[in-house]
């Protein structure tokens, strides 16, 4: 065989989809800080397992305690902790985010090519939906479960004809690490096995009209012994909670609101127009994909597949909008699942993907089907980029005074505006609350607690704050750190639990928010005991205040 015989053939589909993997890591790597809310406290939170026993850093187990029950909930930080060993805390950020957007694509084209080789063009259709609502709030777990989930679904077709004990150990593998990312993918992946084991699976329907149940017996006992594993370590984790639903719109609203994508939405009311656009596209593909399966009688190969997006649908219709429980060390119920619905707004998109899949497309719906995948997926990136762009110069206002925050200090951040408002009023992000945890970034680069450790109190993170110090118990007045202004009372913190607090960062107070009481009350303790050390410019939208007894 030839030099150049052995080398892949690069033809146009697979050299579109190459280069919309590249394109799609610029927005990552073009700015300092991707714009998320959750993000910098994921990133903190790595940092902590990272250097908990840095004797350099003792103030980190004075504050934290290590969560000693594995959560479905950690992937991501153990991730960052791992990326940490090797990296900045921002470059760590990067590289996970840049895996996880990578991997939706990639296991999808993966699960497509299970469906059948020919399908795998179809993979130019999840590229528009990784830039999403979860990324930019930064649920970093839910996103990588995302691609997880579409590996757990492609191998499960893949061997749908010939499952064995081989294929069960990588089920059960993959199960696991989806328990350590998200519990809502979770039960995405069971659902999907069982509908895919139980119902009319590819490999068992190619040629042959026997329905799949006659067969599934075997294979059903395997994947229960696959699942056993994640079975297990949920039912251990949830039996003591005692959870509690959280109602949600009704179906006739979800359905509504699936079909224009409006959960997907991240930081411009303009976003709407493409989401409506991808939706309209899949729309579109859903006619001609049931219209051509009703020119077909008997069974169909894609039959399973079309099961599994009707399953997804009716998990998204019917499923609470949450799970709530109490934890012992926070003032307020924690939230499993919250904003579930949207979570399980894109299930029915992979699910109705994977079935395109299953249907032999002409050479020109083949190039539509691109070149509009890829434009919408373009577009979405420039509103994105532009976006990052802007609101990193705030995030630059905000971060601007790291370099004077000391080592092995805590820490109180107090935003009076978490979606962040230029001076002369424009709201900068319409659903993200971009410097709601953005001193996360302050306590991974500088070794310091951040005291509105949001992760630290709800007991489903790899951290928890010591509930003697919970400053969340001990500062705020209920949930009232979080609020806008702020409620807060942490001059007599030290006085109350021995506790400190060392540095506070004011963020944003808007004018109508200066004569508020919570605000007047901040300035008195602020003039009590600290020293201004630093305003942030342009705006002056950042003021960091020191402990006097801590200058030096």
């Amino acid at each position: 065989m030839s030099r150049a015989a052995s080398w892949p053939r690069l033809d146009g589909e697979r050299v579109l989809f190459v280069a919309l993997l590249l394109l799609h890591l610029v927005p990552i790597w073009s700015v300092a800080h991707v714009p998320s809310q959750d993000g910098p406290s994921h990133l903190a939170n790595a940092a902590v397992l990272r250097h908990y026993r840095n004797p350099a850093l003792p103030v980190l187990r004075q504050y934290y305690e290590l969560n000693p029950s594995l959560a479905p909930n950690w992937l991501g930080h153990l991730l960052l902790a791992a990326l940490l060993l090797v990296a900045t805390p921002p470059v760590a950020e990067k590289l996970l985010l840049s895996g996880a957007v990578l991997l939706l694509p990639l296991a999808a084209r993966r699960a497509l090519a299970a469906v059948a080789p020919e399908a795998r063009f179809l993979a130019v259709l999840a590229f528009p939906l990784t830039y999403t609502y979860f990324l930019h709030m930064g649920f970093h777990n839910f996103v990588l479960s995302q691609g997880l989930l579409l590996l757990v679904l492609g191998y499960t077709i893949r061997h749908a004809g010939g499952l064995g004990p081989r294929e069960a150990v990588t089920l059960g593998a993959l199960t696991l690490l989806l328990y350590l990312a998200h519990p809502v993918s979770l039960v995405a992946a069971w659902l999907g096995l069982g509908v895919l084991t139980l119902a009319f699976a590819p490999g068992d329907l190619a040629g042959t009209e026997r329905p799949a149940w006659r067969a599934a017996g075997p294979r059903v006992a395997l994947v229960l012994t696959a699942l056993a594993p994640s079975l297990l370590l949920t039912a251990a984790f949830l039996s003591p909670l005692a959870l509690r639903r959280l109602p949600g719109p009704p179906p006739g609203a979800r359905a509504a609101r699936l079909l224009r994508l409006e959960a997907l939405v991240s930081f411009r009311d303009t976003e709407v127009w493409l989401w409506t656009a991808i939706g309209a596209l899949f729309a579109l593909l859903l006619l001609v994909r049931v219209a051509a399966r009703l020119r077909r009688p008997g069974l169909d190969h894609g039959d399973g597949l079309a099961a599994l997006a009707l399953a997804y649908l009716g998990l998204y219709l019917l499923a609470p909008e949450g799970l709530s429980f109490n934890v012992p060390t926070s003032p307020a119920p924690a939230v499993v699942g919250s904003g579930l619905v949207d979570r399980l707004a894109l299930f029915p998109f992979f699910a109705l993907l994977l079935w395109l899949g299953s249907h032999p497309f002409g050479a020109w719906p083949r190039r539509a089907i691109q070149v509009a995948g890829a434009a919408l997926a373009g577009l979405l990136l420039g509103v994105h980029l532009a976006t990052y762009v802007d609101l990193n110069r705030y995030l630059d206002e905000f971060l601007s005074g790291e370099a004077l925050i000391e080592p092995n200090r805590t820490l109180l951040p107090l935003v009076f505006s978490a979606r962040g408002h230029t001076p002369d009023g424009r709201l900068l992000a319409a659903r993200i609350g971009v410097f709601r945890h953005a001193a996360g970034y302050l306590a991974a680069g500088r070794g310091v607690v951040d005291l509105d450790n949001y992760e630290a109190t709800v007991g489903v993170f790899p951290t928890r704050f010591r509930p003697a110090l919970n400053p969340f118990v001990h500062i705020g007045r209920g949930a009232n750190v979080e609020a806008e202004p702020p409620g807060v009372e942490f001059l007599g913190y030290h006085a109350r639990t021995g506790g400190q607090v060392d540095y506070v960062l004011v963020w944003n107070v808007r004018p109508e928010q200066r004569e508020d009481p919570a605000t007047r009350e901040i300035g008195r303790q602020l003039a009590a005991a600290y020293e201004l050390i630093h305003a942030s410019r342009p705006h002056g939208l950042m003021q960091l205040y020191r402990r006097r007894s801590a200058a030096g």
